[in-house]
């Protein structure tokens, strides 16, 4: 083994061992600064319940119109339509199929584990 290397690798393996001698002094004497609550921490945490009355406080940028609060039924251009009531019946029948296929697909898949437990 080459002189350097074999004076390296001692080096490293003193200082290992320096390394864990003061871990094992520090946990023999109870070294108490990991397990202490921080200090300078003067400000009490206070949880507050959220209801509806809660105020907010919103800032929107851009000049497109925003609304808070639950989803219009309808704004005017269909969004909230039943989308099956457009949807030949055919491409439905599709969407079907492949629905339940998948979902056939998943309940083989998972049957071993849901057995074991």
């Amino acid at each position: 083994m080459d002189k350097n290397f074999k004076n390296s690798l001692q080096l490293v393996s003193e200082k290992i061992e320096n390394s864990l001698d003061q871990i094992l002094t520090l946990s023999k004497e109870g070294d108490k600064t990991l397990n202490e609550a921080p200090t300078g921490v003067e400000e009490e945490i206070v949880e507050e319940a959220v209801t509806e009355d809660t105020p907010m406080e919103v800032e929107v940028e851009g000049d497109e119109p925003v609304s808070l609060g639950p989803v219009p039924a309808d704004t005017g251009d269909g969004f909230a339509n039943n989308l099956a009531e457009s949807i030949a019946e055919e491409t439905l029948a599709q969407i079907s199929n492949e629905l339940r296929s998948q979902f056939s697909v998943d309940q083989t898949s998972r049957k071993d584990w849901e057995q074991s437990y």
